[in-house]
């Protein structure tokens, strides 16, 4: 029974599932069918505003295929039938066969192929690139090229007393013009980026670059017919400014303004200039205008999208400055951390272990003394001799925790006279040291850092460099804060280098790097066949007791 319910569910779910992608798929048939019904209407209300510059028909029909993705263009070649019949039909105009195929059948089979052949997505985005408005444009322009001739040669007489070339021209630039004027403006509608454009300073803009133009325009062809050559070339400087100041969508908002007042400017005087010179004018200038615009748009997102980057890397920075700061902190914590341990160990070892060490060889030395058998007082005399051996390797013990030359005497002397010239001269090795400024004038963290550094690079020198000099060059020099330096350490030996197994974070060098983090400093080392060598550059604090 539970199999049987379940069963029954899952029938249930997998109706429910087929039913909503029966009601999704009823929902975008109607969708596309009012999506005709609207192309429709517009093909015919846009062929009502036919005029003898542009036809905007073909830009519309040119943007619906460039925005529309190829599954669908079955519905677009529909309604584009659709609305050349209802023409014939309001127009009343009587055709016969080959004419209703040229001039409903085969315009729209030919842009569907230009656009094909140019169309880089399916459907592509918007043309914000010089490649994607010459796509866009190239597309129009192929498609205009390849109906001009059969609009000519069926519907060439009804517009034109000499079809011919001169007819197909007249078709071609108008179709062409049309598409200039509209076709960007609806791509622009249609890929939904109506609400980024700041729309009141664009018409403001617009009005203050076409309006006082074409009032100049108007008053050279009203006073001087002779002039009007100049009136038309003066009309293109508005689409240029919009271009550079708003991009491609200025520049389309621009084109269409342009286009109706030339198309009322050759209302005013159709026999001041051929219609096909005005058509070339307006396409020639309306592309430099719209590829301008492109390459300005393309040009300011590029530029969006790298103070996007920029802003991103500053955070990036920062967030890597605020991580290198808390990692040099804690570099910080540890180093004093160990200090202390270091001294509290070596003073629990001075106090407790050594004055053991030293009672165990007084003791032993008494014994030795009173000891009458040679074989008692040998033996005696032997574990004296180990004691003091014992108390010895305590001291040097006890020098590598804590050393108390640092202490007594500074920087300067621990490095120049200490235990470090001493381990270095019991393995023959000759010490040059250069210490220069006021070494003594550095903080504690710093002054034991430089120690430690310098006590491990004479450490692996010793062990295995089999150098025969060794050199401490110290440099601490006064920093652009008052009360802070600037602090170079250099340490080298000539030996024959660190062998490769130890050149990582073995022998020491790890500790080095951890003691420059917590300094905040650079750390160069190098090591080869001439010998190693230690680079640390820092700055820091001056002491507070001096």
């Amino acid at each position: 029974m539970v199999v049987a319910d379940r069963d029954m569910d899952t029938g249930r779910g997998r109706v429910g599932a087929h039913g909503g992608t029966a009601m999704t798929a009823r929902g975008q048939k109607v969708k596309f069918a009012l999506w005709v019904v609207a192309y429709v209407l517009a093909w015919v209300a846009l062929f009502q505003f036919a005029r003898e510059v542009w036809f905007l028909p073909a830009g519309l029909r040119l943007a619906a295929l460039w925005i529309t993705p190829r599954r669908h263009w079955v519905w677009l070649a529909l309604g584009d039938f659709a609305a050349i019949a209802i023409i014939n039909l309001l127009t009343l105009e009587v055709v016969d066969a080959w004419t209703m195929v040229a001039l409903v059948f085969l315009p729209w089979p030919l842009y569907a192929a230009a656009v094909l052949l140019l169309r880089p997505g399916n459907p592509p985005g918007p043309p914000d690139s010089p490649l994607a408005m010459a796509r866009l444009l190239g597309a129009g322009l192929v498609g205009a090229i390849l109906v001009a001739p059969l609009i000519s040669t069926f519907h060439g007489p009804v517009a034109y007393q000499n079809p011919g070339l001169a007819s197909a021209l007249g078709h071609l630039f108008g179709d062409f013009a049309g598409q200039l004027m509209l076709a960007p403006l609806i791509v622009l509608a249609a890929l939904g980026t109506l609400e980024r454009i700041r729309w009141k300073l664009l018409g403001r803009d617009a009005v203050l670059s076409l309006v006082p133009t074409a009032i100049l325009a108007a008053v050279l062809l009203l006073s001087h017919e002779d002039d009007v050559v100049f009136g038309y070339l003066l009309s293109f400087a508005p689409l240029l400014f919009l271009a550079f100041r708003h991009g491609w969508v200025g520049a389309a908002c621009g084109v269409a303004g342009m286009g109706v007042l030339l198309e009322f400017a050759f209302h005013l005087h159709p026999s001041a200039v051929i219609q096909t010179p005005l058509q070339i004018g307006l396409a020639a200038t309306a592309v430099c205008a719209l590829v301008l615009g492109a390459a300005i748009t393309a040009l300011r997102q590029s530029h969006a999208l790298l103070a996007e980057r920029n802003r991103a890397l500053v955070d990036s920075n920062q967030a890597l400055g605020a991580m290198t700061s808390e990692m040099r902190d804690m570099a910080r914590r540890l180093s004093r951390l160990q200090e202390q341990g270091q001294r509290e160990l070596a003073a629990e070892l001075h106090d407790e272990l050594g004055q053991a060490v030293t009672a165990l060889a007084t003791r032993l030395s008494l014994a030795q003394r009173r000891g009458r058998e040679p074989e008692v007082e040998a033996l005696l005399g032997s574990l004296r001799l180990q004691a003091q051996q014992i108390h010895e390797s305590l001291r040097r013990v006890l020098r590598q925790l804590r050393p108390a030359v640092l202490d007594a005497y500074g920087l300067q002397r621990a490095l120049s006279e200490g235990p470090l010239r001493d381990l270095l001269a019991d393995a023959g090795v000759r010490l040059e040291t250069s210490l220069i400024g006021d070494v003594d004038a550095l903080d504690e963290d710093a002054t034991t850092a430089i120690y430690r550094i310098a006590q491990e690079a004479v450490t692996n020198c010793v062990r295995h460099a089999n150098a025969r000099a060794f050199e401490l060059r110290l440099w601490v020099g006064r920093s652009e804060v008052r009360g802070n330096f600037k602090v170079l350490l250099v340490l080298s030996d000539d030996g024959v280098g660190i062998p490769a197994q130890g050149a990582g974070e073995g022998l020491g060098l790890g500790g080095i790097r951890t003691r420059v983090l917590a300094l905040g400093g650079a750390y160069t080392f190098r090591t080869g066949a001439d010998g190693t060598r230690h680079e640390i550059e820092f700055g820091c604090a001056g002491s507070s007791t001096r």
